[in-house]
């Protein structure tokens, strides 16, 4: 997976932009089609929302 850590933190709402909200799906498909590309097999086993898992991101970190 593809993350940023971000090296600049102010107090802020945690979560997505709008634009990078709409940005999701294509990315998820870019994803996918390149996984196909490199011949690597996988199965999606849920279909959860990333606003979802957002809230609490933080607690999974190192």
């Amino acid at each position: 997976m593809l993350g940023i850590t971000p090296t600049v933190l102010e107090p802020m709402h945690l979560g997505l932009t709008s634009k990078i909200n709409a940005a999701i799906p294509t990315m998820e498909k870019v994803f996918f089609k390149h996984m196909d590309s490199l011949g690597i097999s996988y199965e999606r086993v849920a279909n959860i929302d990333i606003n979802e898992l957002i809230p609490d991101s933080y607690k999974r970190g190192s």
